[in-house]
């Protein structure tokens, strides 16, 4: 039996007779990284009020430090329009940017 991952903390899953690699992707019938870590995840109840406030105050922190140039932002238009006119004259898709909007990710 090997244990994976977990970092000291415990394990996240222990491997299974005959599977090879992790609990999801191929083999691992359709269960999805995300699947595993929620079904892992403690019920919100058990997570200590002032656990969430510094989790929500660091978040918010992150949010406002990282914020792109316009330098940043114009590399970033140009790269969505490249991609838009790559898969329209490619493939004849239409696409559309969509993300994070505060932080400005790539579609």
């Amino acid at each position: 039996m090997a244990l994976h991952g977990g970092r000291g903390r415990g394990t996240w899953f222990e491997q299974q007779q005959g599977m090879s690699a992790f609990p999801w992707g191929r083999g691992a019938g359709g269960t999805t990284l995300a699947q595993v870590m929620a079904s892992r995840a403690p019920e919100p109840w058990m997570i200590r009020r002032d656990a969430v406030r510094a989790a929500e105050a660091a978040a918010r922190e992150v949010a406002l430090r990282v914020h792109p140039t316009k330098e940043a932002e114009r590399h970033r238009q140009d790269i969505v329009g490249y991609l838009k006119r790559l898969l329209g004259s490619t493939f004849g898709f239409e696409v559309f940017a969509f993300g994070s909007v505060p932080l400005k990710t790539y579609p």
